[in-house]
């Protein structure tokens, strides 16, 4: 007898349900708590936002306050790590029972994500066609005028791609995804690799005026958007901010690419420098109650909300990290700076 993998996963959401809050079954199918992410209200300690669902055959989760969104499988990642791969050894004995009689379909480019990518259709830097490393481009090139204008250094711009023809670049990874994109649209491109050095997805970033200042591309949907674990030293202190681009120049950070911070297990976590944001101060607010680390900027009249404000500002990246690593803080120092910075 088989388990399929929807029996898997509801099997695990049980077992988890155990350090959710307030956890119940609302309808068939679907259940509800309070969320682990974001808290959920403050202003309640009844209300529950956060839906764990069946759609389609597969679990799901969705927060209404944060509007954190995931498949179950990115959710253990986020909410479980240390139990992650316990499930997931679970989840690739269920695709390795119940698939395997079936024939691979030659024109599937999307990998399964409980599957390594083949060596042969790997996407890695050289891969990736009609693209250039933007360091290769002219000083006068319109990419560089805008990196450089932004304080983006030779070490920064290595790490981006330019390319003249972003819709080209996006077909490489996802036709259906890009039925619409404009073509021969010039970007910035930013690659998001795994640990193995895959890519995952892709960012680009308009030069010109655009409906979208960025467009985000997933070799398939349940991609978790992280950027940098390809760079990523776990032997040392691990930073966390919300951009791709500010983490160029933080020393072995990632980023999520939104504000929810904590669905990394960075060791610090750097949000924006918004004390009148509501939102950022109810995240960083929940980052502390789950004892993470987290730093809280220095009160400035120079109202700089991220990190690349303060690089434009003439700020060095050294002085930059000096400044991260004297405001980290944890548990109740971290709640006494956080009071008074917040303005909300």
């Amino acid at each position: 007898m088989f388990q399929t993998k929807l029996y898997v996963d509801e099997a695990w959401m049980k077992r988890l349900s155990l350090g959710l809050l307030r956890f119940r079954k609302v309808k068939p199918n679907v259940h509800v708590c309070r969320c682990p992410f974001c808290g959920d209200s403050k202003k309640s300690s009844t209300i529950t936002r956060f839906f764990l669902y069946v759609r389609k055959g597969s679990l799901n989760v969705q927060c209404k306050n944060c509007n954190y969104s995931r498949s179950f499988y990115n959710f253990v990642f986020d909410y479980a790590p240390q139990q992650f791969e316990e499930y997931k050894k679970e989840t690739l004995l269920h695709s390795f029972t119940t698939k395997k009689k079936e024939v691979p379909v030659k024109k599937t480019t999307k990998p399964s994500f409980n599957t390594v990518i083949n060596k042969k259709e790997e996407t890695s830097l050289t891969v990736l066609t009609n693209t250039v490393n933007c360091a290769t481009l002219p000083d006068n090139h319109p990419a560089i005028t805008y990196l450089c204008g932004r304080g983006f250094k030779k070490a920064q711009i290595e790490r981006l791609l330019y390319t003249d023809d972003f819709k080209s670049v996006c077909m490489q990874l996802s036709k259906s995804s890009s039925k619409n994109l404009l073509e021969n649209e010039p970007r910035i491109v930013i690659p998001f690799y795994d640990e193995l050095g895959n890519i995952k997805l892709i960012q680009g970033r308009a030069l010109k005026k655009s409906k979208m200042k960025y467009i985000t591309i997933k070799t398939h949907d349940d991609v978790t958007k992280i950027y940098g674990l390809e760079n990523l030293d776990k032997t040392k202190t691990t930073y966390c901010v919300e951009g791709p681009l500010d983490s160029l120049f933080v020393d072995n950070c990632l980023a999520t690419c939104d504000a929810n911070l904590t669905r990394s297990d960075a060791d610090v976590l750097i949000f924006d420098n918004e004390s009148r944001n509501e939102n950022i101060v109810k995240l960083i607010d929940s980052a502390i109650d789950q004892g993470r680390s987290v730093v809280i900027w220095p009160n400035s009249t120079d109202n700089k909300q991220d990190i690349n404000d303060m690089i434009q500002s003439g700020i060095s990246q050294k002085l930059l990290m000096g400044v991260i690593r004297k405001r980290t803080f944890k548990g109740l120092m971290a709640r006494l700076e956080f009071n008074k910075w917040k303005k909300v």
